[in-house]
């Protein structure tokens, strides 16, 4: 493992920091590709487009959401016909 370590090193794909005994090995950040400014531009206005589309797809979601507790909230089909038999027994013993 060290001697694959030492020759990325010397390829300059990793760099090497000591502290005493022990050796840290990082990547080469010089390597990595520099990312062009108006690209970095585009992939930010994607980024708050992106954001804005979640925003009010939260909304929507929060409103369906009120929409189903109110809807559960309600009596269904067989209990209201439940309620209307309960309540007509009780008009007709009065």
């Amino acid at each position: 493992m060290q001697k694959a370590l030492d020759n990325l090193v010397d390829s300059g794909e990793l760099q090497v920091k000591e502290f005493g005994k022990a050796k840290v090995y990082l990547l080469n950040q010089s390597t990595i590709p520099q990312v062009d400014e108006k690209e970095m531009e585009k992939l930010k206005k994607k980024v708050a487009e992106r954001k804005a589309e979640l925003v009010k797809t939260q909304g929507e979601v929060k409103d369906y959401q009120a929409t189903l507790k109110e809807l559960t909230a309600q009596l269904t089909d067989d209990q209201i016909k439940s309620e209307i038999e309960k309540y007509k027994k009780l008009v007709l013993l009065a």
